[in-house]
């Protein structure tokens, strides 16, 4: 006997409640019909771990089918061809479908019924032609006489009922892996899908129609760690469990088929939920991909995959496009610390454009952006840019915050580095003592940026010319004395410029 796609445990081990509440048998299970005779053999074949185990009896008895690899993949395709295959096109083709075999099926059956108009490096071109192509293609249901006649042959369709039977047995898991369905496919950390948990019932409000959600009960679930971490735990398990996501070596590292997040995202497009779990994506790629600061290298390398197609599509909504400047803020941070000047410079200017339009040219944000633009500009040469910039920043910062706020002195240190770099000696000796003075003041004497401002000064007056041992003395033995790591010496070169800004 063959079960084929048993699923569903409820078809088979379903129990009925009475009016009472307590669970009564009102008729035989499904599943104490199924023969034990050890004169024969059942087959089930399930995507569903869980049931398959419970079907079986014993997680022993399970054998767990292995992604196709591509000799497999491409022996399933020329099988299904026959002459129409081809072998130059066919190891890419099975590749772009990511070697499932109902998806490999359908194409060739696609292929074979429309051939020779339709090849397999038509339909290659076709299916990578745009992501509406792509759905088209996955949509077909062209029948498969080895299958029920009553079961879908459409790729598309045959994932959305397995989404459907997730949302029906946990709502949680259906939701993240709404959430994963956004992800590169490859790389997912777990610590993020923690953070997600951990703000989740906030997150719901945030995006809640009813704007009176947004003022009671915010932080109702604040204390229930231990709790969301189970529920991850249990949702990731009910994933693993379908086969749509694995754990990678690394344990706390997660992956997905690319196809399977594509018809996800086609799930949720068909429910009209999917501008909402974009929205949900992008809030909390903002809020954990952190300022491009050594100590937080590791996470941004971790989120740049997942954050490439996310920045090149401007949100139209306000609050969308406040988030979303703060992540073009601080991954063009990261991108600067890591020497990608380009990429940096165009997501600079592009938060530095859409933060002025949303927030006003004397935003503190904006200004950030700004600053941070100029430092770019900088390292790449472009003096008379990088002084408009830094030019800009400091009338804003003096502006909103006064002439000797701590963040209105970096500005004018960076405008000094940046009039240094020009030549531009005296304007730059001004620029810097000034920044020591309010340093001095506000911060005092032996604070690391106070001594970095005393180097900074020292390199202005030695270009000109001028004796500047004793400064340099002062803030090396300064620094020593209180080992303050950061502080210049008159070894260094520009360590003024690397005070980068971020929200």
């Amino acid at each position: 006997m063959i079960l084929d796609n048993a699923d569903d445990v409820e078809v088979f081990f379903s129990r009925r409640h009475d009016r009472a509440g307590a669970a009564v048998s009102k008729q035989r299970l499904l599943a104490s019909l199924l023969s034990e005779s050890t004169n024969g053999k059942i087959l089930i074949t399930s995507r569903n771990r869980a049931a398959a185990e419970r079907l079986a009896g014993s997680w022993g008895s399970v054998i767990f089918m292995q992604r196709m690899d591509v000799d497999q993949a491409t022996q399933l395709l020329q099988t299904k061809l026959r002459d129409k295959y081809e072998e130059e096109a066919a190891g890419q083709l099975a590749q772009a479908l990511e070697y499932i075999p109902l998806a490999i099926t359908q194409a060739a059956a696609y292929i074979a019924r429309r051939w020779p108009r339709i090849s397999c490096s038509t339909y290659l071109d076709y299916f990578r032609k745009s992501e509406k192509k792509k759905k088209s293609l996955l949509n077909q249901d062209l029948g498969d006489l080895r299958r029920d006649g009553t079961a879908a042959n459409s790729v598309v369709v045959t994932w959305q009922i397995t989404f459907e039977q997730i949302q029906k047995e946990r709502q949680s898991a259906a939701d993240l892996l709404s959430l994963m369905s956004f992800f590169n496919p490859q790389g997912i950390p777990e610590w993020i899908l923690r953070s997600y948990y951990q703000r989740r019932h906030r997150i719901g409000k945030h995006y809640d129609d009813d704007e009176e959600n947004d003022k009671d009960g915010e932080d109702d679930h604040d204390d229930d760690d231990d709790d969301d971490d189970d529920g991850l735990d249990d949702d990731l398990e009910m994933l693993q469990d379908y086969s749509l996501v694995t754990v990678t070596v690394q344990q706390d590292i997660y992956e997905m088929h690319a196809l399977v997040q594509f018809c996800a995202q086609a799930w949720l497009s068909s429910v009209g939920d999917i501008a909402r779990w974009k929205q949900i994506f992008l809030h909390i790629m903002s809020e954990d991909y952190p300022p491009g600061s050594y100590e937080n290298w590791s996470k941004c390398r971790q989120l740049e995959p997942h954050i490439a197609q996310l920045v090149e599509t401007q949100p139209t909504d306000a609050k969308g496009a406040t988030e979303w400047t703060r992540l073009l803020t601080n991954a063009g941070w990261y991108g600067w610390q890591m020497g990608g000047y380009d990429r940096a410079k165009a997501l600079l200017l592009k938060a530095v454009e859409v933060r002025e339009a949303v927030l006003g040219a004397e935003s503190s944000d904006t200004l950030t952006s700004i600053n941070n633009l100029a430092l770019v500009l900088r390292q790449q040469g472009k003096h008379e840019e990088a002084e408009a910039m830094s030019q800009r920043a400091l009338d804003g910062y003096e502006k909103a915050l006064g002439k000797d706020h701590p963040d209105t002195l970096t500005s004018v240190s960076n405008l000094a580095a940046v009039l240094q770099h020009q030549g531009k000696y005296e304007e730059a000796e001004a620029m810097s003592q000034r920044a020591l003075d309010g340093r001095e003041k506000a911060l005092g004497k032996n604070h690391p940026d106070t001594l970095s401002s005393i180097s900074n000064l020292a390199r202005v007056l030695q270009n000109q010319g001028k004796k500047a041992v004793e400064l340099f003395e002062h803030a090396q033995i300064t620094s020593d004395r209180f080992k303050i790591i950061e502080a210049l010496s008159a070894n260094s070169k520009v360590c003024y410029h690397h005070r980068f800004h971020s929200l």
